[in-house]
């Protein structure tokens, strides 16, 4: 993870590399303590390089089943809530 602080502006660079041949599920949270008060949440922005969406059971487990996704770039957090997505 990298993080910037250039004009005011907070960037945090969350990078992951799969080293194996196969396929690897993530999933990325940030502990609820860390909260940003002074910029609302529908202003943010994140760019994500998923090419799939894994469906989830109710339980939030990965059933095996993939939908490609496209994201807008950067894509603006006030649309709702990420879930797991594959870049491979």
């Amino acid at each position: 993870m990298t993080y910037r602080l250039v004009d005011g502006v907070l960037e945090v660079d969350t990078s992951l590399l799969n080293q194996s041949t196969e396929p690897m599920p993530v999933g990325i949270g940030y502990h609820p303590y860390f909260q940003v008060h002074d910029a609302p949440r529908d202003e943010w922005t994140v760019r994500v390089a998923a090419r799939e969406k894994l469906t989830l059971s109710p339980q939030l487990i990965p059933t095996g089943e993939r939908t490609p996704v496209q994201f807008p770039d950067p894509l603006t957090l006030k649309r709702g809530h990420l879930t797991m997505f594959s870049a491979i």
